[in-house]
Order: C-alpha cells, then structure tokens, then sequence
C-alpha cells in the first residue's frame, strides 16, 4: 500500500506541476518580444478568468491531493478520485486545442498532463477498489 500511496502523491504533484509549465509555455514568447495578448484585450484579466484558472489550475488539484494525503474515511478517497476524473476530462479535452493551432511546445506537454491524469485516476481506482 506504502508504494501505490507515494505514487499517488507524485502524481497529484505531476499533475500541479504540469498545469504550471503548460501555462510557462504559453508565455514563452514574451522571453522573445512577442506578444501573449487575446485579439481586442484591454490589458484586464476579467475577475471571472482569474478565479476559473486559480481554481482549476490550483485549488482543486491540491484539495484533491489533500484528500489523498490527509483523508481516513472512503468518503475522502472518492472525492479525490471525483477530483482526478474532473482534471483528466479537462486534460483530454484541453488537447483539442493541439489541432487548433496551439504552440508547438504543447504537443510535448499536454499529452503528457492527460497521461499523468489518467494514471492518477487508474491508481485512485484500484485504491479505492481495495478499499470495498
């Protein structure tokens, strides 16, 4: 059990982190004068974006990773695995954008973030199999 636990763990932690580097690769080209801006933007992320990505992209990863590492009731393992399903949905459907003009650089990091998400839930799964 001690073995799929730390697993689990890194992957929650794969999971952050690979949120964190698509969005560093999005911004690459600011590192060579370009510009990262949407078509008719005023320069103000709306208060609704901001929330949505904080939330998505931190909030509920780490209260799924906090469910694994600190929940003691099944209760807490099926919310995480709810967590884990949610993120590999958005993973996988994230990916269309990699036939709608994405940056090259995505081809190498978003299939990676969908297969991390994916083992995650496999894992969950099998956790939360043991547990009935």
């Amino acid at each position: 059990m001690s073995d799929i636990k730390n697993r689990i763990s890194i992957l929650w932690v794969m999971t952050m982190l690979g949120i964190t580097i698509h969005t560093c690769f999005d911004l690459l080209p600011l590192f060579f004068g370009g510009s990262v801006a949407m078509e008719n933007s005023t320069g103000t992320v709306p208060a609704y974006m901001g929330i949505m990505m904080a939330t998505i992209s931190y909030t509920i990863p780490f209260i799924g990773m906090l469910f694994w590492l600190y929940g003691k009731k099944r209760c807490h393992l099926v919310t995480s695995f709810i967590i884990a399903i949610f993120l590999s949905i958005l993973h996988i459907l994230h990916m269309g954008e990699l036939f709608t003009g994405a940056s090259i650089t995505q081809f190498f990091i978003m299939p990676l973030n969908a297969a991390v998400a994916i083992l995650l839930v496999f894992d969950l799964w099998k956790v939360q199999k043991s547990m009935k």
